[in-house]
């Protein structure tokens, strides 16, 4: 944070909070660490990007099945094995 920022949150002379500071207090749940929650959605942004990109390598023909079954981690074989009698029908 800069010495700017921290202006604007506390009054350096009698170490008060500013009006935005105890706004920012209102909103801080004591305990609660804001950066994982933004992690997390990061890491969810790039699995998105990653699903997205093997996607269109595959609409445009530069991935068959079997590449996208390697680059998500599946076993197309393991998945073709598997009884699929108990699936509903297509309706």
């Amino acid at each position: 944070m800069s010495v700017g920022e921290h202006n604007k949150l506390e009054n350096r002379s009698t170490g008060a909070l500013t009006e935005l500071g105890e706004e920012l207090k209102r909103h801080t749940i004591p305990g609660v660490d804001w950066r994982k929650k933004k992690k997390k959605i990061m890491q969810s942004n790039d699995e998105l990007c990653r699903s997205i990109r093997i996607y269109l390598l595959y609409l445009i023909g530069a991935y068959d099945k079997r590449d996208v079954a390697k680059e998500l981690g599946v076993d197309l074989d393991e998945i073709a094995s598997k009884d699929c009698s108990e699936r509903d029908p297509p309706t």
